[in-house]
C-alpha cells in the first residue's frame, strides 16, 4: 500500500521448508564450463516446488559439485555427495564430488529440502521424441502419405515405408 507505506508478505503454502538458495550451478571437470564458477551450468528452479532444481545437460568424464553463488569463489559452501549414499547431498563438509566415467546427456535433479540428487541418462533415440518426416530428396513433409520417407526421431534417422 503506497499511501500507507506498508507491505504485506504472505508465506506460500509450498514454503514449509525455508529456502537457503534461489539458484544452483553445476561446476567441475564433467561440465561444459569446467571449474570456472562463472561458467557453471545453471539449474532451473521448479515453479511448483522451489526447493527442486533441474537441468538437462551434457556431462563428460570427470567430477562435479553444486555451487550456490556464481559470484563467489571456492571459499563458498557447496552441495556435495554424501559419502554414504550417492543419491544424497550434504551442504558443506568434505569435498566429495560425483564422478562420471561416461560422456552422455543427463537429466539432473537436486532437491535441497529432501537433500537428494538424481542423474538420469537421457536416451537420444527416445520413443517419445517427435518424429519428423522427409522425402528421399530431403524435403520436409508435414503429413506423409503412401511412399518412402526418412523418419528422424530423437537422434536417429531411418528409412520407412508409409502405406
Amino acid at each position: 500500500n503506497l499511501a500507507e507505506k506498508t507491505v504485506i508478505v504472505t508465506k506460500a503454502a509450498y514454503q514449509a521448508t525455508p529456502l537457503k538458495h534461489t539458484a544452483l550451478w553445476m561446476i567441475g571437470s564433467a561440465t561444459k564450463g569446467g571449474w570456472s564458477i562463472g561458467e557453471g551450468t545453471i539449474m532451473k528452479q521448479d515453479a511448483s516446488n522451489p526447493a527442486k532444481f533441474s537441468a538437462r545437460t551434457e556431462l563428460k568424464a570427470g567430477e562435479l559439485k553444486f555451487g550456490t553463488n556464481v559470484y563467489a569463489g571456492f571459499d563458498q559452501m557447496f552441495y556435495l555427495r554424501d559419502s554414504s549414499d550417492e543419491g544424497k547431498i550434504v551442504f558443506g563438509g568434505d569435498d566429495n564430488k560425483w564422478n562420471f566415467t561416461e560422456e552422455a546427456t543427463y537429466d539432473v535433479t537436486v532437491d535441497v529440502a529432501a537433500m537428494t540428487v538424481s542423474f538420469t541418462k537421457v536416451d537420444p533415440t527416445a520413443i517419445n521424441a517427435p518424429a519428423v518426416y522427409y522425402t528421399l530428396s530431403g524435403v520436409k513433409v508435414e503429413k506423409p502419405v503412401a511412399g518412402v520417407y526418412v523418419k528422424r526421431q530423437g537422434g536417429k534417422s531411418v528409412k520407412v515405408v508409409v502405406k
